[in-house]
């Protein structure tokens, strides 16, 4: 191996280690950020708020108890929020709450935590509830996910398992794993 290709690959190196810290301290640095750190820009009490697509349509709306936004951060955090969504162009109509909420703005991803519910609106939906713990949901495609235990709800069945992941324009909703079920005959 030449001088010039030796130091090359240092430098290659060198500039890896480089980028491969600055980003671990950037991670670090938000993941230690707490409210002191980051005082929020607005806080709200008593959120309502809708959100339209771009042909005008409603998408949903959000209902909050109270709101914390953080600009710095491009986060925004709610207490006992209540979500209504309307996919398929107000087709069908869902309504989710939790007590924690994280909204990240520039993705529109949203994060629900503890004691969430999910409640199918619409008297044809086959599935009425859904309870867990933990959920995300994209607001652009309407996606929600989920890594932890649920249980499903319908007229004539209950559910139980562990992951979801769940596309509501397409109105379908997948039990990942460990799903057991009930079903009432009558």
């Amino acid at each position: 191996m030449s001088r010039a290709n030796l130091i090359g690959l240092i430098m290659i190196a060198a500039a890896a280690a480089l980028y491969i810290q600055s980003e671990l301290k950037k991670d670090s640095d938000l993941a230690g950020a707490n409210q002191n750190d980051y005082p929020p820009d607005f806080i709200a009490t008593q959120l309502k708020s809708r959100v339209y697509d771009e042909t005008g349509k409603l998408n949903s709306r959000v209902q909050a108890r109270s709101m914390e936004h953080y600009q710095a951060l491009n986060l925004t955090i709610f207490e006992r929020p209540t979500y209504s969504l309307y996919p398929n162009e107000g087709q069908s109509h869902w309504q989710l709450g939790a007590n924690i909420g994280t909204l990240y703005n520039d993705t529109q991803q949203v994060m629900l935590e503890d004691q969430v519910v999910i409640n199918a609106i619409s008297p044809n939906e086959p599935i009425k509830s859904i309870n867990t713990s933990y959920i995300e949901l994209s607001l652009g495609d309407m996606i929600m996910t989920s890594n932890r235990s649920l249980t499903i709800q319908g007229d004539d069945f209950e559910l139980q398992g562990l992951g979801l992941k769940a596309d509501l324009n397409a109105n379908t909703v997948n039990l990942l794993s460990q799903v057991e079920g009930t079903y009432y005959v009558e």
